[in-house]
């Protein structure tokens, strides 16, 4: 037994010594601390990119504590399990106590080596599991079950029994993971000290390369965004519950469809805030139809079984107390955004939100109700930032909650956000954040156990568009180092569009078009229009997609991928935050409005007040076999006043109700201006 004594104790010794070692930055970098404005002027600074690239530490002290709360207490485990061999008990009990120290240790221990490489690989399978949907409860029979049944086998056992590879096999697994722990945090803070130096040059860059946001009265939807648009409004006008052109593999996921619902809602929402403010009817109808859609129980019932095998938890509610930021922190936002767009309040009220289990329980919420729910985690205590997954903190989550908060105060005129900044913020730093900017994943709360923080394509989007609502200045420093590494400069000296490892994360297919999609918002959001270009580019190359009878175009990549496609079309500097935080101009709120429109021949381009007064509109046929008449429902007109379409002179009169049915000729695209006759 000594030698497994020497051997834990060189693992315990070199675990704290690698610990202290990789938590602090390296000498130069401490000298360097001077530029970060957080830790001389106060948190008022701390929107400065230097406090982003100014992390002193690898791991928080959140982390740092339930990590070594979780060795402690498998160290318990693993001196348990060498009772038996201490006070040299029966084989079967030994064998017990091996298949403590590890899974399948039972069965190393007794020499029969497949059995343990096969519990090695059952275990991992119940890992990926407790990593993907907080199944804890797996992880925990499994390995129990695993030493139970090497116990019943060692009840007849009479073999030689061998405990050191028991335990050197996890010695040398956790060596591993420190060593390269540490290897990976000097290389973090090599990497701080690379941004910190150029950072300002590439700032700079950003700054003079950058297309200007352009004027409301000069832009308008393309043909192309039209049809990506239509697409989507077919979807959220097909029957309840059929969930048509959706991805449908499972709902624990990223590929789950509340993200597709969500993403096809930003998509909309942008797009209505710039282009259509005052086109309601179809396109108001089709996202309220996306928010009912996201009350069926296939979407959040999930929440359940996570609750179950996560928490030990009945409750399927899925607003919880603690928790399931994946679903309140983006669905609050689609709801924030709605009613800032449309300016209908109906989501504020308590049962507006009603997510039906069966016919005796339903749970009746609100945007008021799932906000508070945010909150309350915040105040918990704690790491701050609060699990998706019970008991996994994931990195985007936390930040569609802040988005959430953001537009929530906004639209209300709260300071939820302003009062738990600061908090919020150093926590996510701290606990979610690498020295060099790249978040983590996912994090286990209870264990302090997260993966390296990998670079992806699609974790770059998430954190890019992430930190636009409270912290844009985070965002630009990203964009500003990330950029080049998606756009370089070949040997020949052209420029060549590298977009990253070739995956859906919609639906995990090998495949780049998720990644065009969101470099191009990306590209687009920070007015890099010729990285924006060159995505767009690769989306219509030949194969990519395709366009059904009804003019309808839709790209060969996972449904919320197409969601991303509208986004990235329409984007232009500052386009997505302008939306999450100012909304559309307050001119569109006074204006009349297109309440009514065949929107499955006529698209609308453009539909906007710019005055107050008059209406501005873009429409198109869907095809050019839709040319005809159509008849278009004006409304928020003032009662009894006489308009005039500019473009031809006619004159009509609203009705006592401020309303006015148009019949006009479309054939291609026509801009219409409807003012009050003077």
């Amino acid at each position: 037994m000594l030698p497994c004594c020497i051997i834990m104790a060189i693992v315990f010794v070199s675990y704290w010594t690698l610990e202290s070692k990789l938590e602090a930055a390296d000498d130069w970098v401490l000298e360097k601390l001077h530029l970060i404005a957080f830790f001389k002027g106060g948190f008022e600074d701390m929107e400065k990119w230097q406090f982003y690239y100014g992390k002193e530490t690898f791991n928080g002290p959140e982390t740092i504590k339930h990590k070594r709360k979780a060795w402690i207490l498998y160290l318990i485990v693993v001196f348990i399990g060498l009772i038996p061999w201490l006070y040299k008990a029966n084989a079967a009990l030994k064998i017990f106590g091996a298949g403590m120290i590890m899974p399948g240790g039972g069965f190393f221990a007794m020499g029969i080596v497949w059995a343990g490489i096969l519990s090695l690989v059952i275990f991992g399978i119940s890992l990926i599991a407790w990593w993907g949907t907080g199944n804890q409860v797996a992880l925990n029979v499994v390995w129990a079950l695993e030493a139970i049944i090497a116990f019943l086998v060692g009840q007849n056992f009479s073999g030689d029994l061998n405990i050191l590879p028991v335990v050197i096999l996890p010695a040398i697994y956790f060596l591993i993971g420190r060593i390269t722990t540490f290897i990976y945090a000097r290389l973090c803070f090599k990497t701080q000290r690379h941004i910190n130096e150029v950072m300002p040059e590439k700032l700079a860059k950003l700054d003079a390369d950058a297309t200007p946001t352009p004027k409301l009265e000069d832009i308008e939807l393309s043909d192309d965004a039209l049809a990506a648009q239509a697409y989507i409004f077919d979807q959220a006008f097909a029957p309840y519950g059929e969930f048509r052109g959706f991805t449908n593999i499972e709902q624990f996921s990223v590929d789950g469809v509340r993200y597709q619902i969500n993403s096809m809602l930003n998509s909309l929402q942008m797009v209505q805030c710039h282009y259509t403010p005052n086109y309601h009817g179809p396109n108001t109808e089709a996202q309220r139809k996306l928010i009912e859609l996201f009350q069926h129980k296939k979407v959040w019932s999930y929440w359940e079984w996570e609750e179950a095998w996560g928490n030990l938890s009945r409750n399927a509610d899925p607003i919880p107390k603690r928790g399931n930021v994946m679903l309140t922190g983006f669905f609050l936002l689609n709801l924030t955004m709605y009613m800032r767009n449309t300016g209908d309040m109906r989501y504020e009220k308590r049962g507006s939100i009603s997510f039906r289990k069966n016919e005796d329980e339903v749970f009746n919420h609100s945007a008021h109700t799932i906000a508070e729910s945010i909150v309350g985690n915040w105040e918990a205590g704690g790491y701050t930032v609060f699990p998706c997954e019970p008991n996994f903190l994931y990195s985007l989550c936390n930040w569609k909650a802040i988005q959430s908060m953001v537009s929530y105060d906004k639209l209300f005129g709260t300071t939820y956000w302003d009062d738990h900044k600061e908090k919020v913020l150093v926590k996510y730093r701290d606990e979610l954040l690498a020295p060099n900017g790249t978040p983590t994943i996912f994090k286990s709360t209870r264990t302090g156990w997260c993966p390296p923080p990998i670079t992806a394509t699609y974790a770059d989007v998430a954190t890019y568009m992430a930190f636009l609502s409270a912290c844009p200045e985070w965002t630009k420093a990203y964009w500003a180092y990330h950029r080049d590494k998606f756009l370089v400069t070949d040997k020949d000296g052209n420029k060549v569009l590298k977009p990253g490892l070739p995956f859906d994360h919609g639906n995990f297919t090998m495949s780049q078009l998720d990644n065009y999609s969101g470099l191009m918002i990306m590209a687009s959001e920070q007015g890099d229009m010729e990285l924006a270009e060159r995505c767009r580019e690769k989306l219509f190359e030949k194969g990519n997609y395709t366009v059904n009878g009804e003019g309808l175009m839709h790209w060969k990549c996972s449904n919320e991928a197409n969601a991303q496609v509208l986004m990235g079309l329409a984007g232009f500097k500052d386009a997505w935050r302008t939306a999450l935080v100012d909304g559309p101009i307050k001119e569109s709120f006074e204006g009349p409005v297109l309440e009514s429109v065949d929107y499955t021949k006529v698209w609308v381009a453009k539909a906007i007040s710019l005055d107050g007064k008059s209406l501005t509109l873009v429409l198109k046929n869907a095809l050019d076999r839709f040319a005809g008449n159509y008849e278009l429902g004006i409304e928020r007109l003032v009662p009894g006043q006489m308009y005039e379409i500019k473009e031809t002179g006619t004159q009509f009169a609203a009705d006592p109700a401020g309303r006015a049915r148009l019949i006009v000729p479309l054939n291609g695209r026509k801009k219409m201006t409807i003012a009050p006759v003077a």
